[in-house]
């Protein structure tokens, strides 16, 4: 009898039935490879970002009163990501387009050129601080990577496996994840920044490996913004649009939180240290996670994970102790690990049909919109007024409140 490849389970040990096909595995491992190169990179981007502006912001002599560095600081972060979803929202609609002309198995390769284009200008930008803005630029075109991956991934995955599969990817992140910043903290004090993005470089053009074997689809949909407008006016749609917000705002101050422990702290490699140390547990929960997803509808874990990231995200008010960090970072990951696998699949079935691009393009949109309105806040807020970033993880735990609006309710 031939053993059953798409399990991992050994003797009674719970195990996953995941979509084992060729297109599945290249996409996985096309993600993981861009993921290792990516976590390498963005994890430390907020300590990049801040530390460049910080030594000298390059439009600071614009300004009719002197910045502090740490203002400095905050405010080119901010500038980087400004740029980056403006642009998110000028070319989303006409990128969309050209997936349906040439295919998403193309476009994805082109968003892999991309990448890499976008790594080398972050690693020249330490000899000219406006080549950081052209990075963001480029960061905005790859937006083209993510509505044709999730558009081949949504035409690949069974609606009865969608949990198994998520939390297989999932299961493999979240490695990437507790690995990278060990390894990105130890480049960044060994050689610098430049070392890290040539790294990054090399992991994406593996990934191109993987983007040229996939099979090629052909795209009937359409996009364009009368179309994303009638959307917009669904109640339903509306309610998914706002769990989009909800689940950005969660993501970005997530993103930002590395930054506030370096304040804490004050070294890069200790940073990578303690959020790894905060996955391990995370990943053992992801996998009971998807054994879960698939054989319930139930929303009341969905519900209680919520509460618990809402209340986590509170308590790090008050945290300002190494073990602390550590202790919430834990908890956090935990919760997160159902919560956002059963948000995942919601929106992967709600995806799945014949508009598939139109919904991962249009979802791009929506939360570029979200991150300038947050990006302009965070300059405002903490730029000029000099507020604690303690603030952003109140907007957090809204966040989290709105992300329960997602729902498995399809538009078409």
């Amino acid at each position: 009898m031939s053993a059953d490849r798409s399990s991992l389970h050994s003797s009674h040990f719970p195990y996953l039935q995941f979509d084992n096909t060729h297109q599945m595995w290249l996409l996985n491992g096309l993600r993981i490879s861009r993921e290792v190169g990516n976590k390498l990179v963005m994890f430390f981007m907020p300590l990049f970002l801040y530390q460049l502006g910080a030594e000298k912001l390059p439009f600071a002599g614009w300004l009719k009163f002197d910045l502090s560095p740490f203002q400095q600081g905050i405010l080119w972060l901010a500038a980087f990501y400004l740029v980056r979803n403006l642009v998110v929202i000028l070319v989303n609609i006409p990128l969309g387009k050209l997936v349906t002309k040439i295919g998403p198995q193309r476009t994805v390769i082109l968003a892999q050129l991309g990448f890499v284009v976008y790594f080398w200008v972050l690693y020249i930008s330490s000899q000219n601080y406006w080549l950081t803005l052209v990075a963001a630029a480029l960061d905005g075109l790859q937006t083209l990577f993510w509505t044709s991956y999730y558009t081949i991934l949504s035409q690949n995955v069974a609606k009865t496996r969608i949990g198994a599969d998520l939390s297989l990817i999932s299961l493999m992140l979240y490695l990437v994840t507790l690995l990278t910043p060990i390894f990105g903290g130890w480049i960044i004090v060994w050689q610098g920044f430049g070392l890290l993005f040539l790294t990054g470089i090399c992991c994406v053009l593996i990934g191109t490996i993987f983007a040229l074997l996939l099979e090629r689809h052909k795209i009937q949909d359409q996009v364009s913004w009368s179309e994303f407008g009638s959307w917009l006016k669904e109640r339903q749609y509306q309610k998914l649009a706002i769990s989009y917000v909800g689940r950005y705002f969660n993501d970005v101050v997530l993103f930002i939180w590395p930054l506030y422990v370096f304040f804490i702290i004050g070294a890069i490699d200790k940073v990578g240290y303690l959020y790894a140390l905060s996955l391990f547990l995370a990943m053992m929960l992801t996998y009971v996670s998807g054994l879960v997803l698939d054989k319930t509808k139930d929303r009341q874990p969905f519900f209680i994970t919520g509460g618990l990231l809402s209340v986590f995200w509170l308590v790090r008010i008050w945290i300002e102790s190494v073990w602390a960090i550590v202790v919430i970072d834990v908890c956090d990951r935990l919760a997160a690990s159902y919560h956002w696998l059963y948000f995942d699949k919601q929106f992967l079935l709600r995806s799945q049909g014949r508009e598939a691009l139109s919904f991962f393009v249009y979802r791009e949109i929506i939360i570029a919109f979200s991150s300038v309105v947050f990006w302009v806040l965070f300059s405002l807020v903490f730029g000029f007024w000099l507020g604690s970033l303690k603030f952003l993880f109140m907007a957090a735990a809204v966040g989290i409140w709105l992300s329960l609006l997602v729902r498995e309710h399809r538009l078409n």
